[in-house]
């Protein structure tokens, strides 16, 4: 009997077919890369590269070693870096306009210049419109110094006036007065001395005879009255009014000091003014080229760059003439070689095939600015003049230049090549070639080096075969190397889990920070216990760096060319 097909029967038929093909699927996907890795290793091992034989090799080295000897001679510590050629005396030619212009018309960069010849013209608008305006504040404080000199030379005048004219006349006619006085009291005197007599005989009555007294008594009065007015005019009313015209001349002086200085302002403006109009037309003080000032280390956002049209900032650079017979390099150090870069060193400069000598001329003593791409790197700049004016004086600003500083020259240094010296925790290790052991490990001091060998104070003897790659081809060196690598990483990771479980609980959180917490250390814990498979690592050696090495595939080893001879691990050569 047929059984019907439904749409459930189906479905489990076409998984049960479905399921040999993943089968065959994944067998392929894990077969694939075990005959690349036995077929790779077969034509190693016939070639002589590496051995798989039984044996203490095995343990040892896990790819091809390369050796060379520590040799002893002359070891030249220098530092190389790249830099441009500029001009060693420069003319800065800047905007002096205050708080900045616009560039109306520039000269074509590269034109070569006289002095004299006209290079920027900017916009004077403005300043030509604030020159109207003060030379009439100008005027108006010269019109004001003008009536305040009137006023003084009035108020002086006035002074001697009284003087030598108001003071004598008052003095005078008041002496009259006291001598009028004095006559008009001796007459009257006489007289009422005359009607007296006059009066006894009996020939004046007696109202004639007061009325004569009276008039005695009122020229005594006037008198009086004219000898206390001489009195108060010298002793009061002189010294009075002289104070008075004083005063008015002193203020009258004072005020034309200050409509002076008024003037002097307006005027000291004035001329600022004409000043800035006049930098608004910038001429070329000496022959020269003209190389605009654009900083090439920004972008056009983050610097305002010369050009027609651009609006400049006050004291902005605009154009440089450089005098092409005094040359120099303009490079920057790394901070992990400036400590060995001071002036007077001698150094070695390469443009464009041709070698100069030059002087070390400064170092910056602060790092340059780091643009958005280089934040974290610290640069110093440093100037190289070239001793060589002949030569220098066919380079152009803007070369670009390879300057070799040299150090110091060691004559007698005990040497080996940089990927012979490995840095384990805080040791510098070299790992030497034994025939009969295989290797020994050495610690090493070590001095002073250059891009290619590093000098050796202390740990190996001259003609020692120093392994060149421990790391790729030392079991030892890289278990090392991983340990750290690994080390490394726990902290990190370590740092960062405290990182995050402060910031929480500096925000409130500390329950959710502390469940967090146990649950990424259950997760960490997972992941350690989780047995990981170690691939053996035989890629470039080793260097005076402590960092971590890439692991490969053993067959994809291949020993460097113009290296030293390779020397098999091998049970039979051990």
């Amino acid at each position: 009997m047929i059984q019907p097909t439904t749409s459930a029967t189906m479905t489990e038929n076409h998984a049960e077919a479905k399921r040999p093909e993943r089968s065959r699927r994944r067998w392929m996907v894990w077969l694939l890369p075990l005959v690349l890795i036995v077929v790779l290793g077969y034509s190693l091992q016939s070639s002589g590269l590496v051995s798989f034989g039984t044996g203490d090799s095995q343990t040892k080295f896990i790819g091809p070693v390369q050796t060379e000897k520590v040799r002893k001679g002359l070891l030249r510590v220098t530092v190389n870096d790249d830099g441009n050629v500029e001009s060693a005396a420069n003319v800065d030619l800047k905007c002096q306009v205050q708080g900045g212009s616009q560039i109306l018309w520039i000269i074509p960069q590269g034109t070569e210049v006289k002095e004299g010849d006209l290079l920027v013209r900017l916009n004077s608008s403005t300043i030509e419109e604030q020159i109207t305006s003060q030379k009439i504040l100008y005027e108006r404080a010269v019109a004001d110094q003008v009536l305040a000199e009137t006023e003084l030379a009035v108020a002086q005048i006035a002074v001697k006036e009284y003087e030598d004219g108001t003071v004598v006349k008052e003095m005078q006619t008041a002496d009259a007065n006291i001598v009028i006085a004095k006559e008009n009291l001796k007459s009257s005197e006489n007289l009422l001395r005359h009607n007296e007599r006059m009066f006894r005989k009996g020939y004046v009555n007696r109202l004639q005879l007061e009325t004569n007294q009276f008039a005695v008594e009122r020229n005594k009065l006037e008198l009086d009255a004219m000898t206390t007015a001489r009195q108060v005019l010298v002793e009061y009313t002189k010294p009075k009014m002289l104070k008075e015209l004083i005063s008015k001349q002193e203020a009258a002086q004072a005020k034309v000091l200050a409509m002076k200085a008024s003037a002097d302002l307006e005027k000291s403006k004035l001329d600022r003014l004409n000043e800035q109009l006049a930098k608004c037309t910038i001429k070329a003080p000496q022959a020269g080229l003209v190389i605009y000032a654009n900083d090439r280390g920004r972008s056009r956002s983050e610097a305002s760059l010369v050009e027609e049209g651009a609006t400049v900032r006050e004291m902005q650079s605009l154009i440089q003439l450089p005098d092409l017979n005094y040359m120099q390099v303009n490079t920057l150090i790394h901070e992990t070689k400036i400590d060995k870069i001071r002036p007077g060193l001698p150094a070695t400069i390469r443009i464009r095939g041709t070698e100069l000598l030059g002087i070390v001329k400064s170092v910056n003593n602060q790092p340059e600015p780091g643009n958005w791409f280089s934040s974290d790197v610290k640069e110093y700049a440093a100037k190289v003049t070239i001793e060589s004016p002949r030569k220098a004086s066919s380079l152009k600003p803007g070369m670009t230049a390879e300057v070799e500083i040299l150090v110091k020259e060691i004559p007698d240094a005990l040497q080996v090549p940089l990927l012979g010296v490995v840095q384990e925790g805080d040791e510098d290790v070299c790992y030497l070639w034994k025939k009969e052991s295989g290797y020994e490990r050495r610690p090493v001091k070590v001095g002073l080096a250059n891009t290619s060998f590093v000098e050796i104070k202390e740990g190996v003897s001259k003609d020692d075969d120093i392994i060149l790659n421990p790391r790729a081809c030392v079991a030892e060196a890289k278990q090392r190397a991983e340990q750290a690598a690994l080390k490394m990483q726990k902290d990190r990771r370590s740092r960062g889990k405290e990182g995050k479980s402060f910031d929480k609980q500096a925000a409130g959180g500390e329950q959710m920070a502390a469940k967090k917490k146990s649950t990424s250390t259950v997760a960490a814990s997972e992941e350690d216990s989780t047995p990981r498979k170690e691939v053996p690592s035989v890629g470039g050696g080793g260097d005076s760096g402590s960092g971590h090495e890439p692991t490969t595939s053993p067959g994809q080893s291949k020993p460097k060319s113009g290296a030293k001879p390779t020397l098999s691990t091998s049970a039979s050569e051990k």
